[in-house]
């Protein structure tokens, strides 16, 4: 039995996105962490919900949404932690290599681009408290 179809998490990914873009830029803390969590669990499970239909039944689109949850919390946070987190919220130490890997992969590649979600959110918290302290003329 299927619980969710993939229309479903395609719903679940086009409302949530735009929700969490808008909780992200709020000045009240909106939980970028589980957030990311869910984003990437939604991308990695209809990633593996189209391997599924191409290769088989051997495929289990759940490995694919735990990897996908883990690499994008990481990409996102620059946190290693993110799989051991995923390790001890699953208690399947047998998936390791593949989020490890991803994880590895998100954190290097996001790192190649840009900051930190939280090192761009002091940065701007500090030009905000500069420009208190010393107004522009």
């Amino acid at each position: 039995m299927q619980l969710m179809t993939y229309s479903d998490v395609m719903f679940l990914l086009l409302i949530k996105f735009p929700l969490i873009a808008v909780c992200v830029g709020l000045p009240i803390p909106g939980g970028v962490f589980i957030s990311s969590f869910l984003m990437g669990a939604g991308c990695g499970r209809l990633y593996g919900e189209f391997l599924r239909t191409v290769f088989g039944p051997s495929i289990v689109p759940g490995l694919y949404a735990v990897v996908g949850a883990a690499s994008l919390a990481g990409g996102v946070t620059r946190a290693l932690s993110c799989s051991v987190l995923i390790f001890e919220v699953t208690g399947q130490i047998s998936h390791m290599m593949p989020i490890l890997v991803a994880v590895l992969l998100s954190v290097t590649v996001a790192n190649s681009f840009n900051q930190s979600l939280y090192d761009t959110l002091i940065v701007m918290k500090v030009r905000k408290q500069d420009n208190k302290r010393f107004p522009e003329p």
